[in-house]
């Protein structure tokens, strides 16, 4: 089965495919649009791209700032769960995951089984910490 997933963040929209072993397929989007819109026009291109259709992936996830308004998402989960378990997933060691986004900064501290024990968000004066890294990778020619 395949399983989609959303994440509506303040400046960017990203959309993965995966298939319950590994990422099929991934597309990350900087957009002004509206929430759902944007959702679905990254969805349904990705989807595309990858040879598939809405009908072949069995349930769709949102997290982000925006994913109360993914209307085509079976669940939504919060930035802080999806991120812990991300990061598990990529790193199983990972006892610490960190998620910079445009807007804010989130982390979390797993336990040995991976499940999140705590988190912790920015202030608000710290927020913007992700636009200012991708501005200094922009001139110091850097991919992030």
């Amino acid at each position: 089965m395949l399983y989609g997933g959303i994440d509506v963040g303040a400046q960017s929209v990203k959309a993965v495919i995966f298939d319950g072993k590994k990422i099929i397929g991934n597309k990350s989007v900087v957009t002004e649009k509206e929430a759902d819109a944007a959702a679905k026009e990254v969805f349904e291109d990705l989807l595309t791209e990858l040879q598939y259709r809405a009908q072949d992936v069995g349930k769709v996830f949102a997290t982000g700032c925006g994913a109360g308004e993914v209307s085509f998402a079976d669940k939504k989960s919060s930035e802080q769960i999806c991120a812990a378990r991300g990061g598990r997933w990529l790193v199983p060691t990972a006892r610490t995951v960190v998620d910079l986004g445009a807007e804010g900064c989130r982390v979390m501290k797993l336990g040995p089984n991976g499940a999140m024990e705590d988190f912790a968000n920015n202030a608000k004066c710290a927020s913007g910490t992700g636009s200012s890294i991708e501005l200094g990778a922009v001139y110091l020619k850097v991919s992030v």
